[in-house]
């Protein structure tokens, strides 16, 4: 019990644009068109998956269960992760 308390205080929810480069995380959730969450859905980007941010430089990448995949910044926007 004391270990859950001590996670949810060390974990944040960000933007997946606002983690660094390498860094893994899981995804909490899809926020803001239901079209794009379904599309995000459709590629992988499903809540609960963990991931892996490789590159921001233009379109931001990463990798979903052993794939690369590319969306905008403004897209990244809209998933919610935390750092694991």
């Amino acid at each position: 019990m004391e270990t859950d308390y001590l996670q949810a205080d060390n974990s944040t929810e960000k933007n997946l644009c606002d983690v660094s480069c390498g860094a893994c995380v899981r995804i909490t959730e899809l926020v803001g068109d239901p079209e794009l969450c379904k599309r995000l859905r459709e590629m992988g980007l499903c809540e609960s998956e963990s991931i892996r941010k490789v590159s921001d430089q233009g379109a931001l990448i990463c990798d979903v269960k052993n794939s690369r995949v590319a969306i905008s910044q403004h897209v990244a926007q809209s998933i919610k992760v935390l750092e694991i």
